[in-house]
This record gives structure tokens, sequence and C-alpha cells, in this order.
């Protein structure tokens, strides 16, 4: 499912994470997208509005952010107009 969003994530992740935290990355991958992402409560579509929404409000995860935006786009959310 993280492909999904970006081909390269968990390849990113890993290499974020290696040198703090190197199971980090799966329990990541597993949570996120196994548990939490796989939910079938909210299309894809749907689930990056909530998710940059809420990034949006927090002000503080801006990498985070720019990823959802990203993943919005492979999704299939339009694009500026």
């Amino acid at each position: 499912m993280a492909g999904k969003l970006d081909e390269n994530q968990v390849q990113v992740l890993e290499t974020n994470f290696r040198d703090v935290a190197p199971d980090l990355t799966e329990f990541v991958v597993s949570f996120g997208y196994g548990d939490i992402y796989s939910r079938k409560n909210l299309d894809p579509k749907m689930r990056q509005i909530a998710t940059i929404a809420a990034l949006t409000a927090m002000r503080t995860a801006h990498p985070q952010l720019a990823f959802h935006i990203q993943a919005s786009l492979k999704v299939g959310l339009p694009g500026e107009k």
C-alpha cells in the first residue's frame, strides 16, 4: 500500500530511521498502511483530503504535508485549477 502513495516511501523511511530506530519503518508501514490506510471507511481520495486538512491544522508537519499533497495527486485528486 505504501507504494500507492510513493513508490520510494519505504526506502525513504528506512534511510531516515536507520541510525535512530531501524525497526521503526516496519511499525510505520504495518500500522500506518496496514491498519489505518487499508480501512474501508474512506476511499483514498477522501483519506488524503482528511490527512492534508489535519496536517495543515497542525502547522508543524511540513514534510508530511508535502508528502501527502504529492500522494493526493497520485490517488487521483486534481491539481491546481
